[in-house]
């Protein structure tokens, strides 16, 4: 499993409570149901040292989309939901490396065909050994 993978799942594990629409996955909303867009990208990997341990770091973005007109404040206290469950102490085990929490961002909301939508974007690294 990649580390994209192990991040995505951790988002899947921690359920909240909204469909997930994923990359090249059939996904169609529905009207007025509120959703979530998933994303992962491998941002890159650096070395960090000459000994041969490399970091790389990998973006989880979740767009929320909330139905236009229903306000802003349930899909806020949804971004700070997602936010906050990811401590930047609290490492995701899987792939074989420890990844950690090293960033995390919330958007501005705005407005775009019938949806409310406001994207937050988690940074991770994880710490390679050189093979």
């Amino acid at each position: 499993m990649s580390v994209s993978d192990v991040i995505a799942q951790s988002f899947r594990d921690k359920s909240f409570g909204l469909p997930i629409a994923e990359e090249n996955a059939l996904f169609m909303p529905t009207s007025r149901v509120p959703y979530v867009e998933l994303r992962t990208l491998d941002a890159g990997i650096d070395p960090i040292t000459i000994r041969g341990v490399d970091e790389q770091i990998t973006i989880l973005q979740a767009s929320l989309n909330y139905p236009v007109g229903t306000g802003d404040a349930t899909a806020k206290a949804k971004a700070q939901e997602i936010i906050d469950s990811y401590n930047f102490n609290a490492p995701i085990a899987g792939a074989g490396q420890v990844t950690i929490a090293s960033k995390k961002e919330q958007f501005e909301g705005e407005a775009a065909k019938g949806w409310y939508k406001i994207v937050v974007r988690i940074n991770f690294l994880t710490y390679l050994t050189r093979s």
